[in-house]
């Protein structure tokens, strides 16, 4: 499915790990991208160990080696690695790119954000983010989950999904939130929990049916407690991005975001529109869900 993709790369096992999920997720024949970002804002620190190419070339063996051996090798000047990869993506046009888990947590990571939020947010192509340890002990995507809610960006979620699932002849798993009610309290949101589970439920089931012709379960609760359950079942998670604002995100919280940091297993998060890859799923035969 994917034909054109990203992948950051480091010297560090969080791109090693990003290797072995290219791996699993680039189409055969793929143009894939190991892409190192020389970094000369806040992420500087590293670069005089790589300055060579031929350094940097073997340091990053590993990575090649994970991808097929085809893979390219490129060097990005940027002010941040988020910036670096967003910019290659955007000059070629990538559909997907693919990062390592972050490893920042609490007050550092507020003050300094890792590039994989960054690039969750703003690159307008799919984002996988790929667990640590995965290069150590790859998983094959029998199972693969999908958050589906009815909107068009869970929409999305379910063509990326459908499409590698059929690709690779694997369980595709549907799985409907019914969260809270989130209302504006000062500057934040309040959630009012849901007055009656089962009448919630019943209301999700007449209004979304079966997707696509997909058996779809719903389950009351936060979107993202219920997914990070939800991953422990399957080998691959897909979900949708809205891309909001950062006062939202702060004020609610981004479910991709908490998903990324927490996660297990590999983690795909699609764009908010894709029209094409939608078109192509629903062109395809009908599978069956698990």
């Amino acid at each position: 499915m994917y034909a054109n993709v990203i992948v950051g790369v480091d010297g560090k096992p969080g791109g090693r790990d990003a290797s072995a999920l290219a791996s699993m997720l680039a189409a055969a024949g793929a143009f894939v991208s190991l892409v190192y970002v020389s970094t000369t804002g806040p992420d500087a620190g590293v670069e005089a160990e790589f300055a060579d190419e031929d350094v940097l070339a073997s340091a990053l063996a590993e990575e090649l080696d994970l991808c097929g051996g085809d893979a390219q090798l490129e060097r990005v000047p940027a002010l941040s690695v988020a910036a670096g990869l967003e910019q290659v993506a955007e000059h070629r046009n990538a559909d997907l790119i693919i990062v390592g888990a972050t490893h920042r947590h609490g007050l550092s990571r507020l003050l300094s954000p890792d590039h994989v939020t960054s690039v969750i947010h703003h690159t307008p192509c799919g984002v996988a983010v790929a667990p640590a340890g995965l290069a150590q002990n790859p998983r094959v995507l029998a199972r693969i989950g999908v958050a589906y809610d009815g909107s068009p960006e869970s929409e999305v979620a379910l063509a990326y999904a459908g499409l590698l699932a059929a690709q690779r002849h694997s369980d595709l798993i549907l799985r409907h939130v019914v969260e809270p009610h989130y209302y504006p309290s000062g500057w934040g949101m309040v959630a009012v929990p849901v007055d009656d589970a089962t009448i919630e439920l019943q209301a999700a089931r007449e209004r979304l049916g079966n997707p696509d012709g997909l058996q779809l379960e719903h389950v009351c609760g936060t979107a993202r407690d219920v997914l990070l359950d939800f991953s422990r079942s399957v080998d691959l998670l897909v979900c949708g991005s809205r891309r909001n604002g950062a006062m939202r995100r702060i004020a609610v919280g981004s479910t991709s975001e908490h998903l990324a940091r927490h996660i297990k297993i590999p983690l795909l998060i699609a764009p908010a529109i894709d029209s094409f890859a939608v078109e192509q799923w629903r062109a395809q035969p009908q599978i069956t869900t698990a």
